[in-house]
């Protein structure tokens, strides 16, 4: 994979770098700026190698047309504080071609309607504006003109911190005594290709959430009301194993209020919403004496404060192991926060999908882009 570090030569060439400022916002403000930050080192190191450089980004999900809500026009504002440089925020590719300014910030990528498309031809004019590409969105991997189709029509190079992101990840795809996966939340037909394409690397995996109610109903458990997934059922059934561990008892909403249950007692009414207490000390020793973790999704409903224990203390009972801890996943790297407990893992992925697409097959479209 070329590296930003062979880019050479740099002084009056003009470099197009793919970054994620798709960020929380509210009421024109940033919520929460990670994601800038971590593009900070790569356009930095363009910067003060004297080339120009033009940002692209997407923000939301504008349906290929303009969103007045979605306008990276605050971003820019927030990012040049960041970065203590000017940014000329423009809308148009013409007014990036006569910017004279060295630092420039496209609008919304998806504003424009053959972006989504992977487009060939809109690839062609964004390549247009530079001698260079970098990519420094490791969680945009779908196909779109300025994430896959651009890398055609110039030399092409990764980014900082899509090369971070790359090497632990890749670290925790191979074969290593006493690693442990711990996987919640939904997106089950997707877990389900990644629990198939590591169980032979890990010695256990921990399920909770969605996806452990759609393994309990797959193997024929009463499950209730409880959210499940019934397209993934069929693949829940072949994957057998002792290495794929499910919650031995839950916590449940049933008619007459909260209740504790074993999983064989969950009842046609009740609604499964976390892990039970004896799962939870089953999880942590296992946790406690594991040497790497990777986890990703809650481990119950999390967006509800009542029903955010088994979530919560499994994040605490990974921040307190010894273990490499590798997190990623929108939901987990909130709860992350929220516990603020961020400093005690060895790595966070800033991409949830890119990082279950890469678990699941080893790559991602970028990839072949980049060699």
């Amino acid at each position: 994979m070329k590296k930003i570090t062979q880019l050479k030569n740099l002084k009056n060439k003009t470099v197009i770098v793919r970054v994620d400022f798709n960020v929380a916002m509210s009421k024109g403000k940033v919520l929460d700026d990670t994601k800038i930050r971590h593009s900070l080192q790569t356009i930095n190191y363009l910067l003060k190698n004297k080339a120009k450089v033009i940002l692209l980004s997407h923000l939301g999900r504008p349906e290929n047309k303009v969103v007045k809500s979605l306008s990276l026009e605050p971003i820019a504002k927030h990012f040049s504080t960041l970065i203590k440089h000017k940014v000329d925020f423009v809308k148009t590719i013409e007014q990036a071609k006569v910017s004279q300014s060295d630092l420039i910030l496209l609008e919304n990528i998806r504003f424009f309607p053959r972006e989504h498309l992977n487009c060939k031809r809109w690839a062609k004019q964004l390549a247009s504006l530079g001698d260079y590409y970098v990519f420094e969105a490791f969680a945009s991997y779908r196909q779109e003109s300025s994430v896959n189709a651009i890398a055609d029509y110039l030399p092409s190079y990764a980014g900082f911190r899509f090369l971070a992101e790359v090497a632990n990840l890749k670290g925790i795809t191979t074969k290593k005594p006493g690693s442990i996966l711990i996987l919640g939340g939904a997106k089950a037909e997707t877990k389900i290709k990644i629990i198939k394409n590591l169980l032979k690397q890990y010695d256990y995996i921990l399920l909770g959430g969605v996806l452990a109610n759609t393994f309990l109903k797959a193997f024929d458990f009463e499950i209730g009301k409880s959210v499940y997934e019934p397209k993934s059922i069929s693949a829940c059934k072949k994957l057998i194993s002792a290495k794929i561990l499910l919650p031995i008892d839950v916590v449940v909403k049933t008619k007459s209020g909260r209740k504790i249950k074993p999983v064989n007692e969950v009842e046609k009414g009740d609604y499964i919403y976390d892990l039970g207490p004896e799962t939870l000390e089953y999880y942590k020793e296992i946790i406690k004496s594991a040497k790497q973790i990777v986890f990703n999704g809650p481990m119950g409903y999390y967006e509800q404060l009542a029903w955010q224990r088994g979530s919560n203390e499994i994040a605490l009972a990974i921040a307190a192991s010894k273990a490499k801890k590798v997190a990623g996943g929108g939901e987990t790297v909130d709860l992350i926060n929220d516990l603020n407990i961020a400093q005690h893992f060895s790595f966070i992925s800033t991409g949830g999908g890119a990082m279950l697409k890469y678990l699941e097959d080893g790559k991602l479209p970028i990839f072949d882009k980049l060699k």
